[in-house]
C-alpha cells in the first residue's frame, strides 16, 4: 500500500509538472490574462484515471443583437474561435472584452442592420483538411445567394464530397461570420441550422430583404 500510495503522488506530482506551470512574465494574451494549459491533465488517484479539464485559453463575451444573445469567443492573440448563437451551451472561458471581440461584435450589429454584407475579422478556424476547405468555399458564397450542399462539393472539385459539406456545415465553429445558413438542401427548404431552422430562415430573409 505505501508503495502504491508512492506512485500515485509520483503520477500526479509529474502530471502537475508537466501541464500546469504557470509561464513567466510576458505571457499574457491579449484578454489580460496569464496563459492556461489547453489540454487535460491527467491524475490517477487511488487507482482510478481522473480527467481534469482546465479552462480553456481565452476569453468569450455576449452582447444582445437583433438576433438575441449571441456570444463570441477568441483564443488570445487575437483570433475569434467561436460565434455561439442564442440558447447554446458556451464553453468555460474568462468573460472578458478584448478589442477583437468589440470589432467583431460591431462587424456583426451592421450586418444584421443590413450595413455590412462581408466580414474582415481573424479568425481561428479550429479544423484542417477537407473541414476547412469546405469552411473557406462558404466564406465564397455571395451575400443574398444560396447553394446546396453538392453545389459548394462541386465547387471545390469534389462533388462526391457533400456528406462532408454538410457535416462541416453542421459542426462549423463561426457561424454567421462564416455564412453556412446560406447552405440548404437540393430537396427545398431551408434545411438544418446550429441556431435553429427559423433563425437560418431568418438570416435569409433578411439577407435577400437587402438586395
Amino acid at each position: 500500500m505505501r508503495r502504491l500510495a508512492h506512485m500515485i503522488m509520483l503520477v500526479r506530482t509529474s502530471a502537475k509538472d508537466k501541464s500546469v506551470s504557470t509561464p513567466a512574465t510576458g505571457t499574457e494574451g491579449r484578454c489580460g490574462q496569464a496563459r492556461r494549459p489547453s489540454c487535460p491533465v491527467t491524475e490517477i488517484i487511488y487507482g482510478q484515471m481522473a480527467i481534469r479539464n482546465y479552462m480553456e485559453y481565452g476569453c468569450i463575451y455576449s452582447k444582445i443583437t437583433l438576433i438575441g444573445t449571441l456570444s463570441i469567443s477568441e483564443d488570445g492573440d487575437g483570433n475569434l474561435t467561436g460565434v455561439y448563437l442564442p440558447n447554446t451551451n458556451l464553453p468555460q472561458m474568462d468573460v472578458s472584452e478584448s478589442q477583437v471581440l468589440t470589432e467583431a461584435f460591431a462587424q456583426v450589429d451592421e450586418y444584421l442592420s443590413g450595413k455590412r454584407r462581408k466580414f474582415d475579422l481573424p479568425l481561428d478556424y479550429g479544423v484542417t483538411g477537407l473541414r476547412r476547405s469546405v469552411l473557406e468555399e462558404l466564406e465564397r458564397i455571395p451575400y443574398g445567394e444560396t447553394r446546396t450542399y453538392k453545389d459548394v462539393a462541386t465547387s471545390m472539385g469534389s462533388p462526391n464530397s457533400y456528406r462532408a459539406v454538410a457535416t462541416a456545415c453542421s459542426t462549423n465553429p463561426l457561424p454567421i461570420i462564416i455564412p453556412c445558413h446560406r447552405v440548404v438542401p437540393a430537396s427545398g427548404g431551408v434545411g438544418s441550422y446550429i441556431g435553429g431552422e427559423a433563425l437560418k430562415k431568418r438570416l435569409l430573409d433578411h439577407e435577400k430583404s437587402m438586395l
